[in-house]
């Protein structure tokens, strides 16, 4: 060990190490261990998704954010932000309803549809309400239950053979 408290390592012949890692917003990458004209250091290999927008990582924008292009931001529907950044400075830490949504009495709200977006790579068929549901079923469904906040409306395979409703 140096005085900088730097290792040097020594490898005769490197070896292919790489592992797997699971990132905090979701999205998979893999790691090698490589030799840079004798400094040898983990870098980033292949990213998972990266071919795709960084947004269908399932938390890549954070709580109740949505990503378009790869941009995160709060959703607007009606023209209206009913959802604030968290961080101003870093739109991927999420988004925080713009008012107390606990204390409305659920005939003064309404559900508002925000439009057509494309979360996720891959939708659990399973996690969704039993049922064929419409869309309009969808939002019956989270209109009916008081802890539903948002509902996610799907056509898995792009046909409404396969539609899914997820409540949140």
């Amino acid at each position: 060990m140096s005085s900088s408290g730097v290792y040097n390592i020594i490898v005769g012949s490197l070896i292919a190490l790489k592992f797997l890692r699971l990132e905090s917003n979701g999205i998979i990458k893999i790691h090698s261990w490589t030799d840079h004209n004798g400094w040898v250091q983990w870098d980033i290999v292949h990213t998972f998704l990266d071919k795709w927008d960084k947004c269908q990582g399932p938390l890549a924008c954070g709580p109740y954010n949505v990503g378009k292009k790869g941009q995160c931001s709060c959703p607007l529907a009606d023209d209206k932000a009913y959802f604030e950044t968290v961080d101003h400075l870093s739109h991927e830490h999420g988004c925080t309803w713009s008012h107390d949504v606990s204390s409305v009495k659920p005939d003064h709200y309404r559900i508002v549809e925000i439009g057509a977006l494309y979360h996720f790579i891959y939708v659990d068929p399973n996690a969704s309400l039993p049922g064929s549901l419409s869309l309009e079923g969808c939002k019956a469904e989270c209109s009916q239950d008081k802890t539903c906040k948002a509902a996610s409306f799907s056509y898995s395979d792009g046909s409404l053979m396969h539609e899914n409703c997820f409540l949140h």
